[in-house]
């Protein structure tokens, strides 16, 4: 009888030794997996940062696209001086396109989207005020929507093609050379 009992506790202190090394082996790869999307996310938001100040240094270095984003009431905003890819200019898929929405409303979509509060931000819908720019690739036209992708948003998401801007606008001779431009 007391071979048996031997055996049982014996069990039992081998389970719970196991038990232990499982619990302790399953936290290390937690901590592992939670390190490695920690550093996912970091990077990801590095390279979206990397495309709003690349659509603000696109606006910054051209007469037209600075005009009409800062001042939208300007006469000088007439829709024939900017050139839109699937408007007024053709749209090529891989190109990068500055996405500039002149209403309120999402930079990018909330749901899916990264996890941490910068990303939380680009998806929050605004009532008011300007959303901030964002560089953009074309991916596919569909009529007058256009799939782009960015770093900013986990998977790809349609927008109108006539909030999408040609980076490299070339019609910037029409301006007064008075006007103060950065």
């Amino acid at each position: 009888m007391s071979s048996i009992v031997n055996g049982l506790v014996q069990n039992k202190i081998l389970l719970a030794i196991l038990a232990g090394v499982t619990a302790i082996g399953s936290f290390q790869v937690w901590k592992y997996n939670q390190e490695k999307h920690e550093k996912f996310i970091a990077e990801q938001t590095a390279k979206c940062q990397k495309q709003l100040d690349l659509a603000n240094t696109y606006i910054d270095s051209s007469k037209t696209l600075y005009v009409f984003y800062n001042y939208p009431s300007s006469p000088l905003n007439e829709v024939e001086r900017i050139e839109k890819p699937g408007i007024n200019k053709p749209f090529k898929i891989g190109e990068t396109y500055v996405l500039i929405y002149k209403v309120p409303g999402r930079l990018v979509p909330d749901n899916p989207r990264y996890d941490g509060k910068f990303f939380e931000g680009l998806s929050k819908q605004t009532t008011e005020g300007v959303i901030s720019p964002l560089a953009v690739t074309a991916r596919a036209i569909q009529g007058k929507q256009a799939t782009v992708s960015t770093f900013c948003s986990p998977q790809t998401f349609t927008v109108s093609v006539e909030n999408l801007y040609d980076p490299n606008q070339q019609n910037d001779v029409g301006f007064p050379s008075t006007m103060f431009f950065p």
